[in-house]
């Protein structure tokens, strides 16, 4: 085989590879997710339930007072590494639109509050990744 279509298959295994969703053996991207926002650092849960709906609550900092804001997930869909949700507000919280790619294991999500407005990045990890990341982080800051 000639050293070129070596080359090209390799490179196409590869981005094969990071395209591809690596989560549970079943594929699935279900379970709790936590991240940081971009721009003022709200911290954000989703959870996604195997029947394509769920929550979400990020704690605002706007205002004096912290706020937790909380959504409904009506739907989500996952088309190849595309992901958008369906989000109803609860209560007082200001309408959101999330939607983004799942790439390297993480959610990479742009949070529209309102039409016209510039994007929010959101990055979010499974939350066991998240939390085994904070005690590394712990840890070392403890010198072990």
């Amino acid at each position: 085989m000639p050293v070129r279509t070596v080359r090209v298959a390799l490179v196409l295994a590869l981005a094969a590879c990071l395209a591809a969703p690596a989560f549970a053996a079943d594929g699935s991207i279900e379970g709790v997710w936590l991240g940081v926002s971009s721009n003022i650092g709200s911290v954000f849960r989703l959870e996604l339930r195997g029947d394509r709906s769920g929550t979400v609550q990020y704690v605002s900092r706007v205002g004096e007072q912290p706020a937790v804001r909380s959504y409904d997930v009506r739907s989500w869909e996952l088309d190849g590494v595309d992901i958008e949700l369906d989000l109803e507000p609860l209560d007082d919280a200001p309408r959101l639109r999330l939607r983004g790619k799942l790439r390297s294991g993480q959610l990479d999500l742009e949070i529209v509050r309102r039409k016209g407005d510039k994007p929010e990045r959101l990055r979010m990890s499974p939350e066991a990744r998240f939390l085994e990341d904070l005690e590394r982080i712990r840890g070392a800051s403890r010198g072990g």
